[in-house]
């Protein structure tokens, strides 16, 4: 596959979200665009933990989050490597989802 038709998109927040992650955000990207979407990987930070939980997809199969072993410096941070989907899309429904 050319690396010009696949894009990476990453949604950044400084302020953690109440939960894991919006599992509405997730659930919707997969459900309805996990035939593009390739993977999705993110260290996401969590109101009242002190280590960040890590969130993983394939196509339309996420994996269950896992709380990292260790502390990390740095706010959320998700990748999402898709063809044929926004960067700028992605971006603004992560915003959207965490109310942002």
């Amino acid at each position: 596959m050319p690396a010009a038709r696949c894009r990476r998109s990453a949604g950044l927040r400084s302020r953690p979200p109440a939960s894991p992650i919006p599992p509405r955000w997730l659930d919707s990207l997969l459900s309805l665009q996990g035939e593009k979407v390739l993977r999705v990987k993110g260290l996401v930070r969590v109101v009242g933990q002190d280590r960040p939980v890590v969130v993983q997809a394939v196509h339309h199969v996420p994996h269950p989050p896992v709380l990292l072993d260790r502390a990390v410096a740095g706010g959320t941070r998700i990748v999402v490597i898709a063809r044929g989907l926004s960067a700028a899309g992605l971006r603004a429904s992560f915003a959207a989802a965490v109310g942002g």
